[in-house]
C-alpha cells in the first residue's frame, strides 16, 4: 500500500488496481463502511444462496462456528457457544447470515487496518476523504478508454429493441459523453470504471459473465435511470425525448451512488 501512495503522489497512477470495497473504506471510516454495506450485501447473499437447490440440504449438521484457514489465528465462534451448536433446517438461515456477516467484516479487519495504515502513512486519512469511492477509482487508475462501439455490440436490451428510439437516444448521448462522463457512467451500472482487457465481451456479473443491460424501467418519465451493479444493468424509463435522456442520465451519474438492486 505504502508503493501505491508513492505512485499517487509521484502523479503517475496506480500500476494496480483496488477492490471497490478497499476503496470505499479509504474514503469512510471502517465502522460506516460495515454500516452501510451490510445490509444489501446480505440481501443479495439471500437471494444467491436461499434459492440455491442444494441450500436444502446444506449446510446442516456443521455447528455454528467459522473454521480459520490461518494457523496463528483460532476459529471463530458465530454466537457464543457455537462451536456446540449444530445448524439445522431450522436455523440454516441466522448461520448463512452470521458466516456472511463474519467474512464481510470481523475475519478481513485487521488486514483492511494494515492495508489503509501503509497508505496513510504516506498521505493522510483527511486528504483523502473528500473522496467518494469511484472518484478515488478514477485517481487511482485515471480515466480508462471505452469503446462505446464495443460496448453497444455487447448490450443486451429487455422491454425495448436496438430501434427503439430510446436506445437509439441513449447510445448516441453516451457518444458524445466526456471521456470521464464515460467512465462515470460505466461505473453507474457495473460499480466500476475498468474496462475488461478482453473487451465488453467479457464483463463479468455477480458470478459470471454477464453482458451490459439496458432494461425498460416502468413508471414516471420523471424518474431517474437505476442500475443494478449485480448484473450490469441499467433500467431506463421511456423518456420522451433525447433532450430529456440526457439531463435525467447525467444527474444520475453524477450525483446518484449505484447499489445493489432488486427488480
Amino acid at each position: 500500500m505504502r508503493m501505491m501512495a508513492l505512485e499517487l503522489l509521484g502523479h503517475r497512477g496506480c500500476s494496480k488496481s483496488l477492490s471497490n470495497m478497499l476503496l470505499e473504506t479509504m474514503s469512510i471510516s471502517w465502522e460506516c463502511f460495515c454500516r452501510e454495506n451490510r445490509q444489501p450485501a446480505l440481501q443479495v447473499l439471500d437471494i444467491v444462496l436461499h434459492e440455491l437447490p442444494t441450500f436444502r440440504h446444506a449446510p446442516v449438521g456443521c455447528s455454528f462456528y467459522f473454521p480459520n484457514l490461518w494457523a496463528e489465528v483460532t476459529d471463530y465462534e458465530l454466537i457464543p457457544g457455537g462451536r456446540n451448536i449444530r445448524v439445522t433446517e431450522e436455523n440454516k438461515h441466522e448461520y448463512v447470515d452470521l458466516v456472511a456477516e463474519h467474512r464481510l467484516t470481523t475475519a478481513i479487519r485487521p488486514q483492511i487496518n494494515a492495508f489503509l495504515e501503509g497508505f496513510n502513512e504516506l498521505i493522510s486519512r483527511e486528504l483523502i476523504s473528500i473522496f467518494n469511492d469511484k472518484e478515488l477509482e478514477l485517481l487511482f487508475s485515471g480515466l480508462p478508454d471505452i469503446d462505446l462501439d464495443d460496448m453497444r455490440a455487447n448490450t443486451e436490451d429487455s422491454g425495448y429493441s436496438s430501434a427503439s428510439p430510446i436506445i437509439q437516444w441513449f447510445w448516441e448521448v453516451a457518444q458524445a459523453f466526456s471521456k470521464e462522463d464515460k467512465a462515470r457512467l460505466l461505473q453507474f451500472v457495473t460499480g466500476t470504471s475498468k474496462v475488461p482487457l478482453e473487451g465488453f465481451s467479457a464483463l463479468q456479473g455477480i458470478s459470471d459473465l454477464q453482458r451490459f443491460q439496458i432494461h425498460k424501467a416502468y413508471g414516471s418519465p420523471n424518474h431517474l435511470p437505476s442500475a443494478h451493479t449485480c448484473f450490469n444493468q441499467l433500467d431506463l424509463p421511456e423518456y420522451p425525448s433525447k433532450q430529456h435522456l440526457e439531463e435525467r442520465l447525467l444527474l444520475a451519474i453524477h450525483e446518484a451512488n449505484e447499489g445493489f438492486g432488486f427488480g
